[in-house]
């Protein structure tokens, strides 16, 4: 633990969280301290902190804020093509060329937590268009909140889509999880939005990307 002073008070930071801001480049403010201290906390309380490879908070003071991956100094984002940054926002790509890339790539990890009968994808997403862009993933697993016919489009541990649930609004929290090999579950805002009868199959070599989806057709969103 670390004493910081935040505003016009100390507090006692997780060691967690006193490793992120180190890392900053650019200083955060004492109330985004204790923002993310509070998150990392609840993180922990909840047992989700440690079940975690990458946890990234985009919608960050500064863009080399949001670049970094909380869980530790491995799997930085990289921007690529055209993706622009804005403070407290996010990052929003081109629809052509923008993405983040994420590095992490769960077939040559060292002893990732995502794995076959385990795993979890999330992600937020800010804006609404229907299209047919991946906003998170890699060729098997992966997330459109919102495709060009107005469904949630999600795979994970498939080599096919296979959740797909009606969706007139792209915006919002979206996330995935498996714990069996016969289904998994997709959400959207908190609520269960599918169960999916789909068997769990072995991965090929894709790094993660966010803001796109890195398939062998790749996909670019702008949300």
């Amino acid at each position: 633990m670390n004493r910081i002073r935040a505003a016009s008070f100390a507090r006692t930071f997780e060691s967690e969280s006193v490793d992120l801001i180190t890392r900053f480049t650019t200083n955060s403010t004492g109330a985004r301290a204790v923002i993310i201290d509070d998150t990392i906390r609840q993180l922990k309380a909840v047992g989700v902190w440690s079940k975690l490879d990458c946890f990234y908070m985009l919608a960050a003071e500064a863009s080399d804020q949001a670049l970094l991956n909380w869980k530790g100094t491995s799997y930085t984002l990289s921007t690529n093509g055209t993706i622009t940054f804005t403070a407290d926002r996010g990052y929003a790509g081109n629809g052509t060329t923008g993405y983040l890339n994420s590095g992490f790539n769960p077939t040559t990890a060292s002893s990732p937590n995502f794995v076959q009968l385990s795993c979890h994808l999330g992600c937020y997403a800010r804006g609404t268009a229907a299209e047919e862009k991946v906003d998170i993933g890699n060729d098997q697993n992966f997330i459109n909140t919102r495709s060009a016919t107005s469904f949630i489009r999600v795979r994970l541990m498939r080599a096919s889509t296979n959740g797909s649930t009606a969706n007139t609004d792209g915006g919002g929290h979206y996330c995935a999880s498996r714990n069996v090999s016969t289904d998994f579950n997709h959400y959207r805002n908190g609520g269960n939005a599918q169960n999916v009868a789909a068997v769990a199959q072995a991965q090929t070599s894709f790094d993660m990307w966010i803001g796109g989806g890195n398939l062998a057709a790749p996909s670019y969103s702008t949300r």
